[in-house]
């Protein structure tokens, strides 16, 4: 239920980024986290594709783990760079697995053959603040390590 609901919510945001790409020439960046990634999946269905995205950072994306051979198929064509963070032990996303009975991008991210412009981080050894997120669903947040990597990606 809540995933068709993030995807309704990411066709009616469809017109608005459509407007931002028309009134801003300078591509957008998307930062999207867990079931954030299902909207942002809405929106670049409703769009086909036709956002001007320069980067998209897909957090502990909540999302089936072939979504680049379907709805993502034109991302890497529409974009600079793709970001996926990962975490091997996300629980959160196992979770998900469980309910879903489908692999997750944002716990074990396998993309045959992977994209050009795509750039793995794949948290599950960096240190995080264990005591705040022992889901291991959080890490970008609490982890210094990844937010490093993600400045440096962002530039």
């Amino acid at each position: 239920r809540n995933w068709k609901k993030a995807d309704r919510k990411g066709h009616r945001l469809a017109g608005f980024f459509t407007c931002l790409n028309a009134l801003n020439p300078a591509p957008l960046n998307i930062i999207s986290h867990s079931m954030g990634n299902r909207v942002f999946q809405g929106l670049w269905v409703k769009t086909g594709g036709s956002l001007r995205l320069d980067k998209v950072i897909l957090a502990a994306p909540d999302l089936d783990g072939d979504i680049f051979s379907r709805d993502f198929a034109t991302l890497p064509a529409g974009c600079k760079r793709i970001v996926i963070v990962k975490h091997d032990k996300d629980r959160l996303l196992t979770a998900s697995r469980v309910l879903l009975g489908r692999k997750r991008l944002g716990r074990n991210t396998h993309i045959q053959p992977p994209p050009p412009n795509l750039v793995l981080v794949d948290a599950t050894h960096y240190a995080t603040l264990r005591h705040i997120d022992m889901s291991n669903h959080m890490h970008f947040i609490f982890s210094d390590s990844v937010r490093h990597q993600l400045h440096k990606l962002s530039d």
